[in-house]
C-alpha cells in the first residue's frame, strides 16, 4: 500500500491510501462484506423514513425514529470501517466500491459492485482521469 500526504482522498491519519493490485484484491472480501452492510441499513434506513411519513400514531411514529437512528448509526460505523481500510464506498444504495491504485506507475481507479464475482481477475484496470469523468458525468444526469 503506497500512503503519501498528497491528495484529497484520505485514509487513516489523514494520508492518501493508493492499493497496488494485489493489496485490493485482498481488501475485497471484507469490503463487499462491507458494502452489503451498508446497504442493507440504508435501505432499512431509507424504508423507516418512508414509513414515518405514513405512521399512524405517534408511538409508531418514535419507533420508527428509534429504528432509523439505529440503522444510521450502523451505516455510519460501516462506512468508518471502509475509511480505515482506505477505500470508498463510492455508491452505498448499488454497492459500490472504489479503490484507489497504483499499476505500473499510474494513478488508476479499481471499482467493484455488490454481485460482481470476487476473483483473481479483479480488478479491472481504469485511468483515474476516465473514472474521475464517468464520476462527474454521472453525478450530472
Amino acid at each position: 500500500m503506497i500512503i503519501s500526504n498528497r491528495s484529497t482522498r484520505h485514509g487513516l491519519a489523514g494520508r492518501e491510501v493508493r492499493f497496488t493490485a494485489d493489496q485490493a484484491r485482498r481488501a475485497l472480501p471484507y469490503m463487499s462484506r462491507l458494502a452489503t452492510d451498508a446497504a442493507t441499513h440504508f435501505h432499512a434506513a431509507r424504508q423507516c423514513k418512508h414509513a414515518l411519513a405514513h405512521a399512524h400514531n405517534q408511538h409508531e411514529a418514535v419507533h420508527l425514529m428509534a429504528e432509523r437512528d439505529a440503522a444510521v448509526e450502523r451505516l455510519n460505523s460501516v462506512i468508518d470501517e471502509a475509511n480505515a481500510v482506505g477505500a470508498d464506498l463510492l455508491d452505498i444504495p448499488r454497492g459500490v466500491v472504489r479503490f484507489l491504485g497504483i499499476d505500473s506507475g499510474r494513478k488508476v481507479v479499481w471499482l467493484w459492485t455488490l454481485g460482481d464475482p470476487i476473483s483473481v481477475d479483479w480488478p479491472l484496470r481504469l485511468p483515474a482521469e476516465v473514472c474521475d469523468k464517468q464520476q462527474l458525468q454521472a453525478a450530472a444526469s
